[in-house]
Protein backbone atom coordinates (compact mmCIF):
# COMPACT_ATOMS: atom_id res chain seq x y z
CA UNK A 1 0.00 0.00 0.00
CA UNK A 2 0.89 3.57 -0.61
CA UNK A 3 0.92 5.94 2.22
CA UNK A 4 -1.99 7.31 1.35
CA UNK A 5 -3.97 3.69 2.14
CA UNK A 6 -4.68 3.11 -1.77
CA UNK A 7 -3.05 -0.74 -2.73
CA UNK A 8 -0.67 -0.42 -5.36
CA UNK A 9 -1.93 -1.97 -8.55
CA UNK A 10 -0.46 -5.04 -9.26
CA UNK A 11 1.43 -5.72 -12.54
CA UNK A 12 1.96 -9.44 -12.76
CA UNK A 13 4.74 -10.73 -15.45
CA UNK A 14 3.56 -13.65 -18.05
CA UNK A 15 4.68 -16.87 -17.19
CA UNK A 16 6.82 -18.82 -19.37
CA UNK A 17 5.11 -22.21 -20.50
CA UNK A 18 5.93 -25.07 -18.66
CA UNK A 19 8.90 -27.37 -20.35
CA UNK A 20 8.13 -30.88 -21.01
CA UNK A 21 10.09 -33.28 -18.74
CA UNK A 22 13.25 -34.87 -20.44
CA UNK A 23 13.68 -38.92 -19.88
CA UNK A 24 16.57 -40.47 -19.92
CA UNK A 25 17.60 -44.34 -19.84
CA UNK A 26 19.70 -46.13 -17.28
CA UNK A 27 22.71 -45.94 -19.86
CA UNK A 28 22.95 -42.13 -19.67
CA UNK A 29 23.23 -41.91 -16.00
CA UNK A 30 26.77 -40.65 -14.93
CA UNK A 31 28.28 -40.13 -11.54
CA UNK A 32 27.43 -36.84 -9.74
CA UNK A 33 24.56 -35.45 -12.14
CA UNK A 34 21.42 -34.88 -11.48
CA UNK A 35 18.33 -33.57 -12.59
CA UNK A 36 17.25 -37.41 -14.59
CA UNK A 37 13.73 -37.92 -15.29
CA UNK A 38 13.08 -42.10 -15.87
CA UNK A 39 10.46 -44.31 -16.19
CA UNK A 40 11.53 -47.80 -15.01
CA UNK A 41 10.65 -51.57 -13.61
CA UNK A 42 10.95 -52.34 -10.46
CA UNK A 43 12.90 -55.68 -10.17
CA UNK A 44 13.64 -56.16 -6.65
CA UNK A 45 13.71 -54.47 -3.27
CA UNK A 46 15.76 -55.20 -0.07
CA UNK A 47 15.76 -53.22 3.09
CA UNK A 48 19.16 -52.40 4.43
CA UNK A 49 18.45 -50.01 7.62
CA UNK A 50 15.56 -50.53 9.82
CA UNK A 51 15.97 -48.23 12.52
CA UNK A 52 14.23 -46.35 15.51
CA UNK A 53 15.41 -43.31 16.37
CA UNK A 54 15.51 -42.08 19.76
CA UNK A 55 12.89 -39.73 19.86
CA UNK A 56 10.51 -42.63 18.07
CA UNK A 57 11.03 -42.13 14.23
CA UNK A 58 11.69 -45.35 12.12
CA UNK A 59 14.46 -44.98 9.73
CA UNK A 60 13.85 -47.33 6.75
CA UNK A 61 15.85 -47.48 3.95
CA UNK A 62 15.92 -49.65 0.78
CA UNK A 63 17.73 -50.74 -2.10
CA UNK A 64 15.93 -51.17 -5.08
CA UNK A 65 16.86 -52.48 -8.13
CA UNK A 66 15.30 -50.90 -11.18
CA UNK A 67 15.47 -51.12 -14.61
CA UNK A 68 14.78 -50.50 -18.45
CA UNK A 69 15.91 -52.00 -22.22
CA UNK A 70 19.28 -50.21 -21.40
CA UNK A 71 20.77 -51.62 -18.19
CA UNK A 72 19.57 -52.06 -13.92
CA UNK A 73 20.69 -49.05 -11.38
CA UNK A 74 19.84 -49.05 -7.42
CA UNK A 75 17.66 -46.63 -6.13
CA UNK A 76 18.64 -45.69 -2.26
CA UNK A 77 14.84 -45.35 -1.07
CA UNK A 78 13.98 -44.48 2.31
CA UNK A 79 11.19 -44.04 4.82
CA UNK A 80 7.58 -43.67 2.46
CA UNK A 81 9.26 -44.37 -1.00
CA UNK A 82 10.15 -48.15 0.42
CA UNK A 83 6.50 -49.08 0.63
CA UNK A 84 5.69 -47.10 -2.99
CA UNK A 85 8.76 -48.95 -4.68
CA UNK A 86 8.06 -52.32 -3.38
CA UNK A 87 4.89 -52.43 -4.14
CA UNK A 88 4.73 -51.52 -7.99
CA UNK A 89 5.70 -53.16 -10.92
CA UNK A 90 6.74 -49.67 -12.52
CA UNK A 91 7.93 -46.14 -10.91
CA UNK A 92 8.49 -42.69 -12.16
CA UNK A 93 11.37 -40.90 -10.59
CA UNK A 94 11.39 -36.92 -11.09
CA UNK A 95 13.96 -35.23 -10.78
CA UNK A 96 16.93 -37.61 -9.18
CA UNK A 97 20.49 -37.09 -8.30
CA UNK A 98 23.09 -39.99 -8.76
CA UNK A 99 25.58 -40.20 -6.37
CA UNK A 100 28.51 -42.24 -5.34
CA UNK A 101 27.84 -44.30 -2.44
CA UNK A 102 30.84 -46.19 -0.94
CA UNK A 103 32.61 -46.02 -4.92
CA UNK A 104 28.96 -47.20 -6.19
CA UNK A 105 26.36 -45.59 -8.55
CA UNK A 106 23.27 -44.92 -6.65
CA UNK A 107 20.03 -43.58 -7.68
CA UNK A 108 18.91 -41.04 -5.22
CA UNK A 109 14.97 -38.70 -4.86
CA UNK A 110 15.76 -36.30 -2.48
CA UNK A 111 13.16 -33.47 -1.36
CA UNK A 112 13.34 -31.37 -4.92
CA UNK A 113 12.60 -34.70 -6.42
CA UNK A 114 9.73 -37.39 -6.47
CA UNK A 115 9.05 -41.29 -7.01
CA UNK A 116 5.28 -42.22 -7.94
CA UNK A 117 3.86 -45.12 -9.49
CA UNK A 118 3.18 -45.60 -12.43
CA UNK A 119 0.90 -44.41 -14.64
CA UNK A 120 1.17 -40.81 -12.41
CA UNK A 121 -1.55 -39.20 -14.51
CA UNK A 122 0.91 -37.16 -16.72
CA UNK A 123 0.40 -36.99 -20.31
CA UNK A 124 3.96 -37.11 -21.11
CA UNK A 125 4.85 -39.60 -19.21
CA UNK A 126 6.49 -42.41 -21.31
CA UNK A 127 5.00 -45.92 -20.57
CA UNK A 128 7.41 -48.76 -18.81
CA UNK A 129 10.06 -50.93 -20.53
CA UNK A 130 8.47 -54.09 -21.90
CA UNK A 131 11.45 -55.89 -21.56
CA UNK A 132 14.80 -55.26 -18.69
CA UNK A 133 18.45 -55.50 -19.17
CA UNK A 134 19.70 -56.95 -16.39
CA UNK A 135 23.41 -57.86 -17.89
CA UNK A 136 24.06 -54.41 -17.55
CA UNK A 137 23.94 -53.27 -13.89
CA UNK A 138 25.69 -49.57 -13.82
CA UNK A 139 25.81 -49.85 -9.74
CA UNK A 140 27.57 -53.05 -9.84
CA UNK A 141 30.83 -50.86 -10.95
CA UNK A 142 32.74 -49.38 -9.10
CA UNK A 143 34.39 -46.02 -9.83
CA UNK A 144 37.47 -44.23 -7.94
CA UNK A 145 38.38 -40.78 -8.48
CA UNK A 146 41.91 -40.71 -10.50
CA UNK A 147 44.40 -38.89 -7.60
CA UNK A 148 44.87 -35.07 -8.47
CA UNK A 149 41.45 -34.80 -9.87
CA UNK A 150 39.01 -31.94 -8.78
CA UNK A 151 36.03 -33.48 -5.90
CA UNK A 152 33.29 -32.45 -8.37
CA UNK A 153 34.78 -34.27 -11.37
CA UNK A 154 32.23 -35.81 -13.66
CA UNK A 155 32.56 -39.20 -15.10
CA UNK A 156 35.21 -38.53 -17.03
CA UNK A 157 37.79 -38.12 -14.33
CA UNK A 158 36.53 -41.66 -12.71
CA UNK A 159 38.49 -45.05 -13.39
CA UNK A 160 36.51 -48.13 -13.49
CA UNK A 161 36.94 -51.12 -11.41
CA UNK A 162 34.97 -54.27 -12.07
CA UNK A 163 35.33 -56.00 -8.97
CA UNK A 164 32.27 -54.96 -7.07
CA UNK A 165 32.36 -55.46 -3.26
CA UNK A 166 28.80 -56.71 -2.69
CA UNK A 167 28.16 -59.06 -5.70
CA UNK A 168 29.05 -62.21 -4.36
CA UNK A 169 25.88 -60.99 -1.94
CA UNK A 170 23.49 -60.12 -3.86
CA UNK A 171 23.73 -63.22 -6.65
CA UNK A 172 23.64 -65.60 -3.38
CA UNK A 173 20.35 -63.49 -2.21
CA UNK A 174 18.92 -63.50 -5.63
CA UNK A 175 20.21 -67.78 -5.50
CA UNK A 176 17.40 -67.91 -2.47
CA UNK A 177 14.87 -66.13 -4.45
CA UNK A 178 15.62 -69.03 -7.33
CA UNK A 179 17.21 -66.30 -9.94
CA UNK A 180 19.74 -67.85 -11.64
CA UNK A 181 22.59 -66.08 -14.28
CA UNK A 182 24.95 -67.78 -16.73
CA UNK A 183 28.35 -67.08 -16.31
CA UNK A 184 30.39 -65.38 -19.30
CA UNK A 185 33.12 -67.22 -20.55
CA UNK A 186 36.79 -66.21 -20.03
CA UNK A 187 36.44 -65.38 -16.10
CA UNK A 188 38.11 -66.98 -13.91
CA UNK A 189 36.04 -68.63 -11.04
CA UNK A 190 36.59 -67.26 -7.73
CA UNK A 191 38.13 -70.89 -5.12
CA UNK A 192 37.58 -68.91 -2.00
CA UNK A 193 40.61 -68.41 -0.83
CA UNK A 194 42.24 -65.22 0.16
Amino acid sequence: RRRSGAPLAMTSLPRPPLRRAQYVKVSDLAPDTSGHNLVLRVLRARVVVDRLRVDGVRNVVAEVVLGDETGCVTLRARNEQVALASSCAAVVVRNARVLLFKGFIRLVVTKWGKLTSYPDGIASTPPPPELVNTENNISLTKYDLVPGAPESALDDDFEIEDAPYDEEELLEGEAAKGIEYEEEGGEEEDSGEV
